[in-house]
């Protein structure tokens, strides 16, 4: 049973709440204080307990207050087990229901049906057949219920709808049983829900169903709310309906109720082997996924892989989908070197039993492709996907939607391997194809310009991040709303734009407002909100709030370490994070060793030449250059930097900040030559990437100028900074800020 926290009034307060009801404005008598005092500690002093008696004792003046209050006392004995406050509701609930029996059943019936849906936006519709007819009569003896319950707070009514309060829906669902042994009310609600939505057709697979709006939130707390050992008689194929609706709009956390109750229902009509019996656990499993349970998912998917072998065969391609979602859950939980394995069997099971140009084939190249990425094995990644696009241009055509999937695939691939100058063009291909075939508004068009937006951050040109990303949110609202997962991705993205951009103004709202947003949705725990949280950690940092953003990488890191381990990479990047962000407050003695423990973990993971595990190689090197023995800082970051060439090249980004950093070690240990040597080389490769006035170019040649005054060329400093000036005035104007500073 679900434990519910609730306030309590101070006894003034809670005597007074009584009195305002009961007596109105008239000021009360000693005896009706001393009454409601007794009353009011005999309840608890709990709101909702006290709002129901004031209401009873408002509908029955001849009643007096001490009368109820010993009326009340004698119920104790015979209310449910539970919690306090569900007792004391029960307490009351128990003699309001007596009156209604005797004098307004119908009104019995309908509180009974509202226990087992949602307690918000209850449609008076859905209620109108609960008398098995529909003249006006019955929609007046409705009505008349519904004022009644309203009148003693059992309710609280709308125009069109009905509220009930969640405790005493808990309190109704835990009366005893009607005669046959259904809970009291639940065959009503699945009648009601049943007729309700049958006239609706299926609901849609994705997009915002209209029609269907009202009623899901009803039908996920009739499926949450199914009693243990209950044969619940509401259609399984209606809930499995509903299920697919809801993940359709992101909403996987939601499906999993429904798709609970249909397999219930699923295995007592048809059994567990049945075929339909396993596509709803096998969906099930997909909707933990995508709800970030991993661990619920693979304990679901690790037997059904047993189960489908044993009832389909090891090469049916219902047992092949199983084993590749089961390899996916095994990604997403971090366990690399297990879904490597197992896309890799299932991939020679495809290519075997349908042929290497099936489009499950080629998924199955991508998938693995994707778990070899994540693993730091960058050159198997890129050839694989390399090889699954050529086939996909072979069997399916340059612009099919596979097609453009897997280039986008290979475009990944590209960048994570630092190769700006393959993905970046790869990226704006795929969004001008699917822009030609599909029109700005599609989903895929804009998953497409997010991804390029993606690249260009990487690639340090977030004002072009920024422009991809205004439009791709403009488009998403329309196409989704306001608070979809998709729009709430891109609202983040472009907050993390404007922020690189150096905008905190416009950066710190967007991201507060999806990681609350995202919170609500999908929870605190979800890996959209955390990654959500740990880019709003990051914009505190830029803005120069430093404590707020430990407070915020702290509050991530623990949420990633108990969801996906101490190793995962998001982990890894949080703990990262976090030093970067103790660095910046100017504490090197915290920052190290978060530093070193990040290393460690990240050669564990993905190995010494991974972008990931240099980056933090280059970020322990900056730390210890902070410390108080900066030697150990430019040893680190020389070796670093011949890792950074020998595996990423001379263009890529970590090497031209690896390259910069050890310029400014040697400064500060008294060696300016080197310094000079480094950031010439730096500038250079800053030039051809980024241009003459992007920031990392302007901060390198700011650096050389620094770097030539300090070993004595003051006329070459000067000439450097005149050709920075001479640039920005010409690309940003006289009076910009850049320019004068």
């Amino acid at each position: 049973m679900e434990k519910l926290v609730l306030d309590v009034l101070d006894l003034a307060a809670a005597s007074e709440l009584v009195h305002s009801q009961v007596i109105g404005a008239t000021s009360p008598t000693h005896r009706q204080i001393q009454e409601t005092r007794a009353l009011s500690v005999e309840l608890g002093q709990l709101p909702i307990a006290l709002v129901q008696a004031g209401a009873y004792l408002a509908q029955n003046p001849t009643i007096s207050i001490e009368r109820y209050r010993r009326r009340l006392a004698g119920t104790l004995d015979k209310a449910p087990e539970g919690v306090n406050p569900e007792r004391t509701v029960a307490r009351i609930w128990r003699h309001t229901i007596s009156t209604f029996t005797e004098h307004n059943p119908l009104a019995v019936r309908v509180l009974s049906t509202l226990a087992w849906v949602a307690p918000d936006d209850i449609p008076v519709g859905l209620l109108t057949p609960i008398n098995d007819g529909s003249d006006d009569s019955d929609d007046d003896d409705l009505h008349e219920a519904l004022g009644a319950l309203a009148a003693y707070c059992m309710v609280s009514l709308t125009q069109d709808s009905v509220s009930i309060h969640r405790l005493v829906q808990t309190t109704l669902r835990n009366q005893p049983p009607i005669s046959d042994g259904a809970p009291t009310g639940r065959l009503e609600a699945e009648r009601l829900l049943s007729a309700a939505v049958v006239p609706l057709g299926e609901p849609p697979d994705s997009g915002r169903p209209a029609a269907w709006d009202r009623l899901l939130p009803h039908l996920v707390a009739l499926a949450a709310t199914t009693p243990d050992g209950h044969a619940d008689s509401f259609p399984a194929g209606r809930y499995a309906s509903a299920a697919y609706c809801l993940q359709g709009l992101g909403h996987d956390a939601r499906a999993i109720p429904l798709l609970t109750a249909s397999l219930a229902r699923c295995e007592a009509l048809f059994g567990t082997e049945h075929e339909i019996t396993m596509k709803v656990h096998a969906n099930l499993a997909h909707a933990y996924h995508g709800a970030a349970n991993f661990e619920r998912s693979i304990a679901i998917l690790e037997p059904l892989v047993a189960q489908c072998a044993r009832v389909f065969g090891d090469s049916h391609p219902g047992t092949l989908t199983v084993n590749s979602n089961l390899a996916n859950s095994y990604r997403g939980a971090g366990n690399l070197d297990q879904a490597i394995t197992l896309h890799e069997e299932t991939l020679a099971r495809r290519r075997q039993a349908l042929g290497r140009d099936h489009p499950d084939t080629l998924i199955s190249c991508d998938e693995l492709a994707r778990a070899y990425q994540e693993s730091g094995d960058l050159d198997r990644a890129v050839s694989l996907h390399e090889a699954t696009l050529t086939q996909y241009e072979r069997s399916l055509g340059p612009t099919h939607p596979a097609t453009l999937t897997s280039r986008r695939g290979l475009a990944a691939a590209y960048l994570a391997a630092g190769d700006l100058s393959r993905a970046i063009p790869m990226y704006t291909a795929v969004l001008a194809q699917r822009q030609q075939a599909l029109g700005d508004s599609d989903p895929e068009v804009i998953t497409s310009r997010n991804n390029l937006a993606y690249a260009y951050m990487t690639a340090g040109r977030p004002d072009r991040a920024a422009q991809h990303l205004e439009t791709a949110l403009v488009r998403s609202e329309e196409v989704y709303g306001e608070a979809h997962p998709e729009t709430i991705a891109v609202r983040a993205n472009l907050g993390c734009a404007y922020r690189d951009v150096g905008n905190p103004s416009r950066s710190l709202p967007l991201l507060e407002t999806a990681a609350a947003q995202s919170a609500h949705l999908l929870g605190d725990d979800h890996p959209q909100t955390l990654t959500t949280r740990n880019g709003l950690a990051r914009a505190y940092q830029a803005a120069g709030d430093a404590g707020r953003a430990i407070a915020q990488y702290d509050n991530v890191l623990e949420h990633r370490v108990a969801l996906l381990g101490e190793t995962h990479p998001h982990t890894l990047a949080t703990r990262s994070g976090l030093a970067n962000a103790h660095l910046a407050l100017g504490d090197p003695a915290r920052a190290v060793p978060l530093y070193e423990t990040v290393v460690a973990q990240c050669e564990q993971v993905f190995g010494g030449s991974h972008p990931d595990t240099l980056a933090n190689y280059i970020g322990l090197a900056d730390a210890l250059r902070q410390t108080d023995d900066p030697v150990r800082g430019v040893t680190l970051a020389e070796s670093t930097l011949e890792r950074c060439i020998r595996s990423l090249g001379e263009d890529h980004p970590h090497t031209v900040v690896c390259r910069s950093n050890l310029a400014t070690a040697h400064l500060e240990v008294g060696n300016p030559p080197r310094a000079v040597q480094l950031l010439e080389a730096t500038v250079r490769n800053a030039r051809l990437m980024f241009g003459d006035t992007h920031p990392h170019t302007v901060t390198s040649r700011t650096n050389l100028a620094a770097a030539h005054l300090e070993s004595g060329n003051a006329a070459q400093a000067v000439a450097v900074m005149e050709d920075v000036h001479a640039h920005l005035e010409a690309k940003l104007g006289r009076v910009h800020p850049q320019t004068l500073h």
